[in-house]
């Protein structure tokens, strides 16, 4: 084939113009014949026949020189137009492509505008978009963690600062050891809501909740806390913190209970240990459902569970709780897999459950704080 040239020149548009009336569809004919075959200059010698041509602004097609129209799309030519056509293809006027977000229930992706989700067919209304929004607005660090271990610490001093002023209180023996010579020690630990057969009896069963918040002893707390350092972040992690703390505060519960019917509190009972074993049942269940991938881990937690039931049985602890505890874990974790209740139709569900795991922690302290002040001014009396 020969060049764009030697084309031009087998092709005469005076010969064209000649044959046809002199019109602007039969140039544009001619210019369509013509114009594109002239691609980009390279060593061929149509060089200077593509220097006679530009190309449109709008279609891309080779347009001769001084024409004001271009023969393909019928765009005005010159430096206005072509600017114009510039401008347009960088900010086309035409409908922008549509933002997309997250469907409130499947999690898929629907329009901006769209009033339902074409995945599940659920209404997109504004008070849904609002709690979609609130939930991802949800911190994902450890924060459940965190508060528990200062709510932990905070009780754990409440009691030196509030009785230290009656006189028959050794505040600072308290808080290292859990003991006192003085003979209102025992009901320091009462007063901030310990387990206790005879209280139990009388119908104070929030007493087996706001127990597993007390420790008796700097050592107690710093054990369970660290314990709950190491399991608690991961285990929030996995479960988002409304999953997590209602577990973790159900397991504690539960666990008590257990204790209470099984072995019973002749003295009195406080620590976090069921809410920890509970923790470590979650774990087990969790790397069992994935062990494929978590042996190690798997291993790790059983051996964890088997030498806190063995210290407990050489140190006198409260082994039914820790027993109890573990087994509430497990169970939990085996009803509710993460992997399921961290879907986007179960995180609002989640973030109830804390929300309501918080209110029936704050309620059982205000019985006690309100047991406490009564039994205060008793005191000072």
């Amino acid at each position: 084939m020969g060049c764009a040239a030697d084309l031009a020149a087998e092709v005469d548009p005076d010969s064209l113009q000649d044959r046809a009336p002199a019109s602007k569809t039969n140039q544009r004919r001619v210019h369509r014949i013509i114009a594109p075959s002239l691609s980009e200059p390279s060593d061929c010698c149509y060089t200077s026949t593509v220097s006679a041509y530009s190309k449109c602004s709008h279609c891309g097609g080779w347009v001769p020189k001084g024409d004001s129209e271009c023969p393909h799309c019928d765009s005005a030519m010159g430096i206005g137009p072509q600017l114009r056509g510039i401008l347009k293809n960088l900010f086309p006027k035409g409908p922008r492509s549509q933002r997309s977000r997250l469907c409130v229930q499947c999690d898929r992706i629907v329009g901006v505008a769209d009033d339902e989700c074409p995945h599940c067919g659920t209404k997109q209304t504004a008070v849904r978009k609002a709690i979609r929004a609130a939930t991802d607005l949800a911190p994902n660090a450890p924060t459940a963690t965190w508060l528990l271990l200062l709510g932990y610490a905070i009780l754990h001093i409440l009691p030196a600062l509030a009785l230290d002023n009656t006189g028959t209180f050794d505040g600072v023996r308290y808080i290292v050891s859990g003991d006192d010579t003085r003979q209102l020690v025992a009901n320091a630990h009462v007063l901030m809501g310990a387990n206790n057969d005879i209280l139990l009896e009388l119908g104070q069963f929030w007493r087996l909740l706001t127990a597993t918040f007390l420790h008796i002893g700097l050592m107690h707390i710093v054990f369970n806390g660290y314990a709950l350092w190491v399991l608690g972040r991961p285990t929030e992690e996995l479960y988002g913190w409304g999953w997590f703390l209602s577990m973790y505060v159900v397991a504690g519960v539960v666990a008590n209970g257990i204790s209470w019917q099984l072995g019973g509190f002749p003295g009195i009972q406080a620590g976090a240990s069921g809410s920890i074993f509970g923790l470590i049942g979650i774990g087990i269940v969790h790397c069992w459902r994935h062990r494929w991938a978590n042996r190690a881990m798997l291993r790790m937690l059983v051996i964890w569970a088997a030498m806190g039931l063995v210290f407990g049985a050489t140190m006198g602890a409260d082994n039914w709780a820790h027993a109890g505890g573990l087994v509430t874990g497990a169970a939990l974790a085996w009803l509710m897999p993460a992997e399921r209740v961290t879907k986007r139709k179960f995180r609002l569900a989640g973030t109830i459950a804390g929300v309501v795991t918080v209110v029936a922690v704050f309620v059982c302290f205000v019985f006690a704080m309100d047991q406490a002040s009564e039994f205060l001014e008793f005191l000072r009396q």
